[in-house]
């Protein structure tokens, strides 16, 4: 789906009071945006704990799991919430699908649809100067003035477009960077994927591996493999550790493969490899 298809059914949007998120697992069936105006405290989700503050927005898909908690200040805690589709499909459903805990949730009930890649993950944003924008929307849905719903969706869409816009523009090199820090501090574990590299920095995998491409020239997978090979030689010429070892070490969880993809990055095998390093005078 394309990112300019959106077109968003909203089931809930309020502007909420001195009120309290519960450090409980929870489920949602259809998207969520937060928007917290005042207030400071921290989501987890798929694992992941993240802090926010003032004037931060909070996406999450459909279906996601997750821990939302804010710590009450002195002065009053404001936040916004919105339930909604991404698209109209769904819209015979016009009450809020609620939220359900891990005993009650029922994933057959997440509203399902294709996405715009984009919103595929979650995104936390500091964005001030969203709140006005986004005021307006809970409150041409909540009074319901002519034309509410379809005025109110175009409104969503806006802060949404908004929303993501301030997401990407964070430096591409700066992003990069802390992927590629991530890769050096995890190489080593064999089950490492590019959806593991992607989810710990709340990319899609695409994304993420588009990312590298323009920054590196290489994809996200390529990148992680020549690093491997990288880590691999190092060991082969700097220690006297077995083949297996080099491999399980290099993050390899097969000694084959490992062999089959050194031979492919240098033309050797990594024993000729060693051996053709072994003389050489430092």
């Amino acid at each position: 789906m394309e990112l300019c298809k959106i077109n968003p059914h909203i089931r809930y949007a309020r502007e909420h009071h001195n009120a309290m998120f519960v450090n409980v697992t929870s489920y949602c069936y259809d998207c969520r945006l937060f928007y917290i105006k005042k207030g400071t405290g921290n989501i987890t989700v798929n694992g992941q704990k993240y802090q926010f503050s003032n004037n931060t927005a909070i996406f999450l898909p459909g279906g996601s799991k997750y821990k939302l908690a804010l710590r009450k200040q002195v002065s009053a805690v404001t936040f916004l919430v919105f339930d909604f589709d991404l698209v109209q499909d769904f819209s015979h459903l016009k009450q809020s699908l609620g939220t359900a805990d891990k005993d009650s949730f029922s994933p057959e009930k997440v509203i399902q649809y294709e996405s715009p890649v984009e919103f595929t993950s979650i995104i936390i944003q500091n964005v001030p100067h969203l709140y006005e924008t986004l005021k307006k929307c809970t409150d041409i849905f909540l009074f319901q003035t002519p034309y509410y719903l379809e005025t109110s969706s175009a409104i969503l869409k806006m802060g949404l477009l908004e929303l993501l816009r301030e997401h990407i523009a964070t430096p591409i090199s700066i992003k990069t960077n802390q992927m590629i820090d991530y890769i050096h501090e995890h190489y080593h574990e064999t089950e490492l994927t590019n959806e593991d590299v992607a989810r710990a920095f709340n990319y899609h995998p695409y994304y993420a591996s588009q990312l590298m491409k323009q920054a590196t020239g290489q994809t996200l997978h390529n990148y992680l493999l020549h690093y491997r090979i990288r880590v691999a030689k190092n060991f082969l010429i700097t220690t006297d550790f077995d083949i297996n070892t080099i491999a399980w070490k290099s993050g390899f969880n097969s000694v084959s493969y490992f062999i089959k993809l050194f031979k492919q990055h240098t033309g050797m095998t990594p024993r000729s490899y060693r051996k053709s390093r072994t003389n050489l005078i430092f």
